[in-house]
């Protein structure tokens, strides 16, 4: 039950910002019992029905189930956040409103984000690309290709600065 093991530093990270300890806490239970074969599956439709309609319509962050997340996810000012089902997150995340995480055009391929990620307001990462640990990515950028650990990207294309 790795999501259940991820919980403890979501708690960490959010014990401050209720939104999105309540959105992280649902994603990770709607995970634990989404991947269960017998024991809990009796509770997975009526958690992932919950998820689906607490996460997505009220607060409108699109955080599917099967993305691959670690632990310590922030989401700050969660609204209209889209994350695609394919992405990989690493530890230690932060989304703030607005972001995308997609792929393009093409064979479907999803971004992968190392640990220590911070999103800026309404930016986007889109493609088979990497993002580095520590990496940040500034307000209203478009990344469209790699960007290496512990570096910055903005504008539209992004460019590493």
């Amino acid at each position: 039950m790795e999501a259940l093991e991820h919980l403890r530093e979501d708690w960490r990270a959010n014990r401050v910002n209720g939104r999105s300890l309540v959105i992280v806490t649902l994603f990770r239970l709607a995970q634990a019992v989404n991947t269960q074969r017998r024991g809990l599956r009796p509770l997975a439709i009526p958690v992932l029905v919950a998820y689906k309609l607490i996460v997505e319509w009220l607060l409108t962050v699109d955080l599917p189930v099967r993305t691959r997340v670690g632990g310590g996810l922030t989401l700050n000012h969660a609204y209209g956040i889209v994350v695609h089902p394919d992405a990989v997150i690493g530890r230690n995340c932060v989304l703030i409103q607005g972001v995308t995480i997609g792929y393009r055009s093409g064979p479907i391929s999803a971004p992968t984000l190392g640990d220590g990620v911070s999103f800026g307001a309404n930016s986007s990462a889109l493609g088979p690309i990497h993002i580095g640990d520590g990496a940040r990515i500034g307000a209203g950028a478009v990344v469209l290709q790699d960007v290496p650990a512990g570096a910055s990207a903005v504008g539209v294309p992004a460019r590493v600065v």
